[in-house]
């Protein structure tokens, strides 16, 4: 025959149930710190290289949206090469914004 219970007894079964999920999580999140992101040495010399393609210098606001977009765009390269390809499939291709010359 099965078990009757009150709503509050199952508000406090769901309760400590979701507790005892929670505590695990928060305990490896206390012990493991996550590491500090990677800081590429070259990454002034490619922001002075992009710099030098444009008309006008960035400004220090731009500068520091740039730092990680350059880091994103580089892993996000070899992460898709990594990435296996079905047979009989389109190359993966990584398109690159061009400036349009002139109008004609």
């Amino acid at each position: 025959m099965s078990e009757k219970i009150s709503r509050r007894e199952l508000g406090k079964r769901s309760l400590l149930g979701a507790a005892a999920l929670s505590v695990p999580g928060l305990l490896m999140a206390a012990q493991d710190p996550t590491p500090a992101p990677k800081v590429d040495p070259d990454i002034d010399r490619k922001i002075a290289l992009i710099e030098s393609n444009l008309a006008k210098p960035l400004s220090d606001k731009a500068k520091e949206l740039l730092k990680p977009a350059i880091a994103n765009n580089e892993n996000n390269g070899a992460e898709r090469l990594k990435h296996p390809l079905p047979e009989n499939t389109e190359p993966c291709f990584m398109f690159t914004v061009t400036p349009v010359g002139g109008k004609k």
